[in-house]
């Protein structure tokens, strides 16, 4: 059996690796979690508001 690793934002932060966002994100096989980064929620509803997407 794999094991899969999910990885958690901080309080009031979502994760990112510039394509992927989330506050919490399942890794799939052969995704580090040394890709992904934290941004601030705010800086997310800047980003996605740009983009025409919906908030999280």
């Amino acid at each position: 059996m794999k094991l899969r690793r999910i990885i958690y934002a901080d309080e009031g932060k979502i994760l990112t690796n510039g394509e992927i966002y989330g506050r919490h994100i399942y890794l799939a096989e052969g995704v580090s979690e040394a890709d992904f980064y934290e941004i601030t929620e705010e800086e997310y509803n800047k980003k996605i508001q740009r983009e025409g997407k919906p908030d999280v």
